[in-house]
């Protein structure tokens, strides 16, 4: 009963939103306010991170309390990445939306249980790849520390920065080794550099 009733206040939840949204806006201003919207990837590189920090602050915030809210009505979002966060302007205030419910999931007793890998490659926590099936808010928690680190990076995803720091790391080995010598060392920088 609890979590149908959790489902319900939910659905009302998002039904409120899109009706306000209907209701206060003709279809011209509708279309308008969604073609207004970049996601953080397209927004970083239109507007450099170094070129207003205090910017990125107040979105990282929006986008925190954003978790927040979904924390209070028991949903973990499950697919927190660059590409479902959306940022409009209107006058010089910043709006930040979160998109894309398709993979959310109502929390029973703050656990999710998950019987399958789900989300984003470069975006979902540990226990999700590990299909532990015990997810909690800890699980959107470490998607949104990778988000905020692309944030952060001005666009660079902790893997990719990894995987690149990993690559020079193994070309400098390479040079104090020399490359005939050690096979397995050139073998190695060669399969990181090719890594997708």
């Amino acid at each position: 009963d609890d979590l149908i009733t959790k489902t319900k206040e939910l659905q009302e939840t998002v039904l409120n939103s899109v009706n306000n949204l209907l209701s206060e806006s003709s279809d011209t201003e509708l279309t308008n306010k969604l073609n207004d919207a970049i996601n953080i990837e397209e927004y970083i590189k239109k507007y450099n991170v170094n070129d207003d920090v205090l910017r990125y602050v107040d979105i990282m915030i929006q986008i925190v309390n954003a978790c927040d809210y979904l924390k209070r009505k028991d949903v973990l979002h499950l697919d927190i990445k660059p590409q479902n966060i959306l940022v409009s302007k209107k006058d010089s205030q910043i709006n930040v939306t979160l998109i894309d419910f398709g993979l959310s999931c109502i929390m029973k007793h703050q656990i999710c249980y998950l019987n399958d890998i789900i989300g984003t490659p470069n975006y979902i926590a540990p226990e999700v790849l590990n299909r532990m099936g015990h997810l909690t808010y800890k699980t959107d928690i470490y998607s949104l520390g990778l988000v905020f680190h692309y944030i952060i990076t001005n666009g660079i995803d902790y893997f990719t920065m990894v995987k690149m720091h990993c690559a020079k790391k193994l070309h400098e080995l390479l040079e104090l080794h020399n490359k005939s010598k050690n096979k397995y060392l050139y073998a190695l920088y060669f399969f990181i550099q090719n890594m997708e």
